[in-house]
């Protein structure tokens, strides 16, 4: 699907064609887990377009309280977290 911007529906008798660009994420240094063998370097190679490089939020404090006003609500009550005080400290942390 990344290589060819093609498809086949389960079920379905013609191809699909797409046109889609693909944001990923992680923390983990993939190009290590490449070297190491955890991480698929076919992948790695047609996600590694563009690499963006952000410090961790506990780096960037004066962008928390954006972002713990931006945060899901449903994400932050999944964790039991009511209190913005609290979210504000776990995100320091």
């Amino acid at each position: 699907m990344l290589q060819d911007r093609a498809f086949d529906r389960v079920g379905g008798s013609e191809e699909v064609r797409m046109d889609v660009r693909m944001v990923a994420a992680t923390h983990v240094n993939l190009q290590q887990a490449v070297a190491d063998g955890r991480f698929r370097d076919d992948l790695f190679y047609r996600l590694n377009g563009i690499e963006i490089r952000l410090p961790p939020l506990r780096e960037r404090r004066e962008d928390a309280p954006r972002t713990l006003w931006s945060a899901s609500p449903a994400n932050w009550a999944a964790t039991g977290i009511r209190s913005a005080n609290r979210r504000y400290r776990v995100l320091m942390d």
